[in-house]
């Protein structure tokens, strides 16, 4: 079991954009940055996801929906990128609808999809001619810089492709001119390079995609372009094709995620998350909250957002496996159990974790329960229900110095920006991890005082919000 964790410093209050799958009822995703229980992002169904970004690099150790309406079986996927902007310089990525030009071959659409979201296109040849490819261009290229290209590529009618870079308007192929770096990054194939610098691809596969990275430095400044040969530049089989997708060029020696364009260059926020990319940190589907949220008495279904302030719903949690430094985080929740029939939350903490060498020498949880009790005149005893929430001391008797200055930063603004305080992170026992998880503020000053040698005593009590 591990120690207590606290995260003081919910970074999603700095994020440049918040954006959900779905709203519903003006319910938007930016009411998850307001830290009210009261103020919920409601999405319009049971399978919803929101992403944070940032400019500027976040340390991101958890991530959690302290208030939402999830049930006991309701899985969730954290995703995290620490990747930084980057131009995609290649246009009509995907489709190829914005290509430069061709000679004989035909471009159609296809109903197939990489990792079966960014759509594929078949070039075919139409003629007898060996020369018939498809080109795609990104511009002028700065002289001797350093150009990397990836796109990802299935068998056609052919199961062979000669893919390479041509200089529009230039005297020469660039393969001339360059040296380079080409290798296949995932999927069935083999590589082999060509005079004039077009690179073979042989044995493609009609079901697995294969991505193709080339890298090169060019030694003169000329318009581009990627140029594709269905079926090798040498074939003059007609109907020879190869489908092709997820086209992008970059500057530098780096491959990163792919960004699509239409017509001109595009450039892909940093920390950006789609559907399907590989990413720095995939939690995969996990349960969200599988303790059973708490039932107070009069609502029903028990976990609506008018219970939260009676002390219902369910705290939605993730703590990643290594803390990381990202752009971007994607929160994707999957919940057809719900009992509303949509996914509803009430802030969004994403942020470092802290968490002392010894874990909390006592740890109690109190409802703080603000019904007014008053008899009639009758003498009957009535109540005016009022707002439950939870308080949760800790006492970190035997705290070594090494964590005294670091629990100081981590409490010292504490009463104006709350924290989230989980006491029994990853225990066995989920309804005691639930029970001492609260999203609040330090309710009282916490003195450190020296105990014995090497060691202080200290406590923290946080209310929820």
């Amino acid at each position: 079991m591990a120690n207590l964790r606290i995260v003081s410093d919910n970074a999603v209050g700095r994020a440049v954009s918040l954006v959900a799958s779905s709203t519903a009822g003006g319910l938007a995703a930016a009411n998850l940055q307001v830290d009210r229980k009261s103020s919920v992002w409601r999405a319009s169904g049971t399978v919803a996801g929101v992403a944070a970004r940032w400019d500027a690099v976040e340390e991101i150790g958890a991530v959690a929906l302290p208030f939402c309406n999830l049930s006991p079986t309701a899985l969730i996927r954290v995703r995290a990128s620490k990747e930084m902007a980057t131009t995609n310089r290649v246009t009509g990525s995907h489709t190829l609808a914005a290509a430069h030009g061709w000679i004989g071959s035909s471009v159609l659409a296809t109903t197939v999809r990489f990792k079966g979201e960014v759509p594929y296109v078949e070039v075919k040849k139409v003629t007898s001619g060996a020369n018939e490819h498809r080109t795609a261009s990104f511009g002028a290229v700065v002289v001797n810089g350093l150009i990397t290209f990836t796109l990802a590529l299935r068998a056609g009618a052919s199961k062979n492709a000669s893919v390479g870079l041509l200089s529009i308007g230039g005297s020469s192929d660039w393969g001339a001119n360059a040296s380079a770096n080409a290798r296949i990054l995932e999927g069935p194939g083999s590589l082999a390079q060509a005079a004039g610098g077009l690179f073979h691809l042989y044995d493609l596969s009609t079901t697995v995609d294969t991505v193709l990275k080339i890298s090169r430095v060019y030694s003169e400044a000329s318009n581009g372009s990627v140029v594709i040969y269905p079926g090798g530049n040498v074939s003059t089989v007609i109907g020879n094709s190869v489908l092709v997708s997820r086209l992008q060029v970059e500057y530098g020696s780096e491959s990163t995620s792919y960004y699509p364009t239409t017509a001109s260059a595009a450039t892909r926020p940093a920390g950006y998350i789609d559907s399907w990319q590989g990413y720095d940190y995939d939690s995969g589907w996990t349960p969200a909250c599988p303790a059973p949220a708490l039932r107070p008495r009069g609502f029903t279904p028990a976990q609506a957002a008018s219970a939260y302030v009676y002390g219902g719903g369910a705290c939605a949690l993730h703590w990643l496996s290594a803390a990381m430094r990202a752009h971007g985080v994607a929160i994707d929740i999957n919940d057809p159990d719900n009992l509303q029939g949509y996914v509803e939350a009430a802030c969004l903490v994403a942020g470092p974790v802290w968490s002392p060498r010894y874990n909390a020498s006592a740890a109690t949880v109190t409802v703080v329960d603000r019904t007014e009790l008053s008899r009639g005149a009758g003498g009957d005893q009535l109540a005016d229900p009022g707002t439950i929430s939870r308080k949760v001391p800790v006492d970190l008797r035997a705290m070594p110095n090494e964590d005294r200055a670091a629990f100081l930063n981590v409490v010292r603004n504490s009463r104006a920006h709350p924290v989230l305080l989980s006491v029994f992170p990853g225990h066995a026992d989920l309804a005691l991890e639930r029970d001492f998880t609260v999203y609040g503020r330090r309710t009282k000053d916490s003195d450190i005082a020296y105990q014995f040698l090497g060691a202080y005593a200290t406590s923290i009590e946080v209310e929820e919000i």
